[in-house]
């Protein structure tokens, strides 16, 4: 992927084109395949990736050849409730499900509560 952040000005100028929302933009819900102009007109990176509402396997195979993810670590449930161990599985599946050929940036979704 040639440009895998977008620069504030790359930002503010997708946020102006009539078929962006805020919530397809900031990652809240995967882009839609109905909207493939999104990614056409620069969306590049998905942030955040949230597998308590998305399926990362899903998104990683419907999109993994034209966007970059960010996130898929829980922090609703994992990261706050789960033991060291829990982390580490769910370390190690994002990295086999999201993360071969490459396009992942392992991290929490957000931040952790609790």
């Amino acid at each position: 992927m040639p440009n895998l952040t977008l620069t504030n000005g790359q930002y503010t100028e997708i946020c102006k084109h009539p078929l962006a929302d805020e919530n397809a933009i900031s990652g809240y819900r995967a882009p839609d395949p109905n909207r493939p102009e999104l990614i056409e007109i620069g969306l590049d990176v998905l942030n955040p990736v949230q597998p308590a509402s998305m399926d990362p396997a899903n998104i990683k195979k419907k999109y993994g050849d034209k966007l970059c993810f960010w996130g898929t670590i829980d922090e609703q449930y994992t990261l706050p409730f789960g033991s060291p161990q829990d982390v580490a599985n769910e370390v190690k599946l994002r990295l086999e499900i999201v993360g071969y050929n490459g396009g992942l940036i392992l991290a929490p979704t957000f931040r952790t509560t609790g």
